[in-house]
């Protein structure tokens, strides 16, 4: 998916890593941040790293004003009960430090059973499937790219 976003070039002061240390992480003129997840990482992995960053970093960042759009990948035969749930932890990590949360994508065209990134008929973000639903996943970035545009995303 890294591939597809790719083509999008985002600076360093349109984006932020989970690997990148707290003094570089957006807070002040950064004007919006494109966030990764993948699948269930947070909350289910035994990793303490993503952890760290989501409830301990991020917690304390002020990103009043800055629009965040999320795009996740997730597995909807092998993970569907879950089908990417992260998308949802990072979106309530964002709000929480007061982000503006840009980019719900539709649920049409997809073939999960659950996920917590699901607010009425809309993805938190864009969930792609590169197991499943490969050849939907360049059209789905380009059409998201679009639209997180046309919320005000700077890109």
């Amino acid at each position: 998916l890294g591939h597809r976003v790719g083509r999008v070039r985002a600076t360093p002061s349109a984006s932020a890593s989970a690997s990148a240390p707290r003094s570089a992480l957006p807070q002040r003129c950064t004007p919006g941040v494109l966030v990764f997840s993948a699948g269930w990482l947070a909350a289910r992995s035994s990793q303490p790293h993503p952890n760290r960053f989501i409830y301990g970093d991020l917690a304390g960042l002020d990103l009043k004003g800055k629009k965040v759009a999320i795009f996740g990948l997730g597995d909807q035969g092998g993970y569907g009960d879950n089908f990417c749930d992260a998308m949802d932890e990072l979106k309530t990590c964002f709000q929480g430090s007061g982000a503006e949360i840009v980019g719900s994508w539709s649920t049409d065209g997809y073939d999960h059973m659950e996920s917590k990134s699901v607010d009425g008929a809309k993805f938190v973000g864009l969930a792609c499937d590169e197991d499943n639903q490969p050849e939907m996943s360049e059209d789905r970035v380009k059409a998201w790219i679009a639209q997180i545009k046309g919320e005000g995303m700077p890109l």
